[in-house]
Formats: structure tokens, sequence, C-alpha cells
């Protein structure tokens, strides 16, 4: 397979579905409004083709766009968070918590195991683009089993600042966002950062 450096480009992942057929439409889009060079990953069998196809099919939609092919071998939840800690953005289907289960069965891995790698994947993905903007900043993926509130609070009092969302008032997440973080704001022995959602109420 290729060797390819993400870094700084928008990643978009393909499988040759209708799911990532629109999320390489979309990352098209913003590599050329962006002026980034857009990589095409495809993880797996016929990784090669169908990264080329993701290529030609990203350029007919611009003609002019910078983009590369990326087959790639391995775990695709591995490449994937691998991609995420230089590129500047990483977009894959709505099908993607999908895909990525059914891998799991085929290699009939552990089911805990398997969400907790599938988070870190959509974890990863979230933060790509931080270290290209703030490049002085570490960060760090660490993923817990339990309560958001045991997980955070026990351990405030080491840590500067502990940041949890808020939901618009309007929504019903608010009620179940609005508990996490007043169990976190009663328990946390440090300062505790409540951001609400642009453009919810304050």
């Amino acid at each position: 397979m290729r060797s390819v450096d993400p870094a700084g480009t928008i990643v978009v992942g393909v499988d040759g579905s209708a799911h990532a057929a629109r999320a390489l439409e979309w990352a098209a889009q913003q590599a050329w409004r962006q002026h980034r060079t857009l990589t095409v990953l495809c993880v797996g069998q016929d990784a090669v083709s169908l990264a080329d196809l993701g290529v030609r099919a990203a350029r007919e939609q611009h003609p002019l766009l910078d983009a590369q092919p990326w087959p790639a071998d391995g775990d695709p939840r591995g490449v994937l968070t691998d991609a995420s800690e230089s590129a500047h953005m990483v977009v894959v289907g709505s099908r993607g918590r999908a895909a990525l289960a059914a891998y799991e069965r085929v290699l009939g891995h552990d089911p805990v195991g398997a969400v907790l790698e599938n988070l870190r994947v959509l974890v990863a993905t979230s933060v790509a683009g931080l270290a290209e903007r703030y490049p002085d900043v570490e960060v760090d993926v660490v993923l817990k089993h339990g309560f958001v509130e045991e997980v955070l609070a026990p351990r405030s009092g080491t840590w500067k600042l502990v940041v949890v969302g808020r939901h618009p008032a309007t929504s019903v997440a608010r009620l179940l966002g609005s508990s996490i973080s007043t169990a976190v704001l009663e328990r946390a022995r440090g300062t505790v950062a409540v951001v609400p959602e642009a453009g919810g109420a304050r």
C-alpha cells in the first residue's frame, strides 16, 4: 500500500457505499473552499481501486482540486485515529459506526473492547485539526467506562480545569446534559467550566 502524509489535509474515508459517496462529496467541497488537499482513504479489500475512484469523483466535482488517494492496510479504526493526529479534518459517512461494529463482529473481538475502540475513533475525528491550530497544546485522548461525574470529578482536584458541555434549554437532551454538568459541579474539587451549545441559552 502507498505511504501518504495526511498532515494538514482533509481526510475522507470511503468504502464504496452511498454513505461514503456523500461524505466524499462534502469533504471535496470543504477542501475546495479551504484550499486544502483532499486525502481519500480506503482500508482493506479493493482499497487501491476505491481510493483512486474517490479521487476521480472528487476531481469531477472540482477539476482543479488537489487530491491524493490513500489505500491502507490494517484496522480502519487505527488508521483513522492515526490520521486524526495530523489531519485538518477527518470525514466519515453516517454508517461509520455500523461499519466498525460489523468489522468487529467479523473478527470476533470482545464487544466491550469494540465499543471503546469505536468511541476512540469518534473522539479522534472530533479533535482532528487541533494539533494544527494549537501546535503547542498536547492532546491526550483517554476513554473511561463509568458515569461521567464519577470519571471526571474524583480526579478534578489534580486538574487545572474541567470542561463540560450543555445543550440548549429547548431540547430534551438539555435535561440529560444538565444532570451531568450539575453532578460534576457538585463533586468537583477544582474549577469547572460549563460551555453551552452555540446559539443556546446561557
